[in-house]
C-alpha cells in the first residue's frame, strides 16, 4: 500500500459529453479514513499539490483527487457554448459522480471560491451537504482588485491573439512561455523567484504544456473575468456552508491581498483565517511546509475520532 500509494492514476470522467481529466493518489480501498478533493487555481493542474500530495499521513489514510478544469491539461477544450455557472455546476456533477466519503474540500484562489461555491450548491446541500466535514483555500478571494483584472484580461487578450495565429505546437508553446515569464514575477515572492531560477525553464514549459490551447484557455478566462462581480451571489452560496473552514493568505500576495482574503473569511459561518509571512499568490508551493502543518492541524481536528499522525511533513 506505501508505494502503490504514492502512484498518481489518471481517469477521465465524463459530465454529460463533456470530459474531465482526474488524477488519484493515496488510499483508494473502502476502508480508507476519507477524501480530500483538491481545486486548482488557474494555469497549473495537479502539480500545484505537488507538496500536499507527498504528505505520508494522507497518503496513508485518504484518497487524494484532482482535477484540470476546462480548456486545462487533459480535459474538454471549453468553448462559446459553457457559462460560468455550467462550471460551478459541472464541479457539482463532478464531485458527486466521484462519491467522495467524508470529503474535505482544499482549494488555491479561484478554486479556493469554487470549492466554497461547490459546498454551498443546493444540489449538495440537499444531497450531502453534512458528509463534507471541511474547507481549506490559500490565497482566495471574493473579489478581483482593479489591477488584478487588468491583468487577467492582458493575459486573456494575449492568448487569444497566440491561438487566432494558427502557428505550429513548437511557436505557440514559446508565445505561451513569455506570457508566464511576465506573469510570475507578480504572483510569486522575490525569495521563491530566487529559488526557482535553476529550474525555470521546466517550470515554464509545463505551464506552456497545461495550456497548450491559448484559444481556449483564452474563452475559460473571459467567462470567468465577465462573472467575477456576482459578490451577492457568491456570499448567497457561501452562507449556506456549515462546515469548518479555514482560508490562508500569503503576506506579499499581490493578487489577492491580504483584506481580500479576509473578506472571503468572513463569508462563511465558521471561519479561522491565517497569514503565511514571507508567500505571495502560491503559498502552499512557497512556504510549503508551513502550509502543511496547518492542513495536517486541520484535518486532525476534523477527523480527531481516527488515528492522525498530524506531525508527519511532505517527504
Amino acid at each position: 500500500m506505501a508505494i502503490k500509494s504514492r502512484e498518481m492514476i489518471r481517469q477521465t470522467v465524463a459530465v454529460d459529453d463533456r470530459d474531465y481529466c482526474c488524477y488519484f493518489k493515496g488510499n483508494r480501498s473502502e476502508g480508507r479514513k476519507a477524501d480530500i478533493l483538491f481545486f486548482n487555481g488557474l494555469f497549473s493542474g495537479a502539480s500545484a499539490w505537488a507538496y500536499q500530495t507527498r504528505i505520508p499521513a494522507l497518503l496513508r489514510d485518504f484518497r487524494l483527487i484532482m482535477f484540470d478544469y476546462p480548456s486545462q491539461g487533459n480535459s474538454f477544450a471549453m468553448r462559446g457554448s459553457m457559462r460560468a455557472d455550467d462550471l460551478v455546476d459541472d464541479a457539482v456533477r463532478l464531485a458527486q459522480q466521484l462519491e467522495l466519503k467524508r470529503p474535505l474540500l482544499v482549494g488555491h484562489s479561484f478554486g479556493g471560491l469554487l470549492a466554497g461555491l461547490v459546498a454551498g450548491h443546493p444540489d449538495i446541500q440537499a444531497d450531502w451537504a453534512g458528509d463534507i466535514r471541511g474547507i481549506v483555500i490559500a490565497n482566495g478571494s471574493l473579489r478581483s482588485p482593479r489591477g488584478t483584472d487588468m491583468l487577467f484580461w492582458e493575459i486573456q487578450r494575449r492568448l487569444a491573439l497566440i491561438g487566432a495565429r494558427g502557428a505550429d505546437a513548437e511557436e505557440t508553446a514559446e508565445a505561451i512561455k513569455d506570457i508566464f515569464r511576465f506573469f510570475m514575477p507578480i504572483v510569486l515572492d522575490d525569495e521563491y523567484l530566487a529559488f526557482i531560477e535553476g529550474f525555470e525553464a521546466d517550470l515554464l514549459a509545463s505551464y506552456a504544456d497545461y495550456n497548450r490551447d491559448p484559444a481556449a484557455v483564452a474563452w475559460l478566462l473571459k467567462v470567468l473575468l465577465e462573472n467575477n462581480k456576482n459578490i451577492d451571489s457568491f456570499k448567497q452560496s457561501l452562507t449556506r456552508v456549515q462546515c469548518p473552514v479555514r482560508v490562508i493568505a500569503g503576506g506579499n500576495d499581490k493578487i489577492f491581498p491580504i483584506a481580500f482574503g479576509r473578506e472571503l473569511a468572513t463569508a462563511f459561518a465558521t471561519t479561522e483565517f491565517s497569514v503565511v509571512e514571507n508567500a505571495g499568490h502560491s503559498v502552499m508551493i512557497e512556504q510549503n511546509k508551513i502550509f502543511n502543518r496547518h492542513l495536517l492541524d486541520f484535518v486532525e481536528s476534523l477527523y480527531r475520532n481516527e488515528h492522525m499522525a498530524a506531525n508527519e511533513t511532505a517527504a
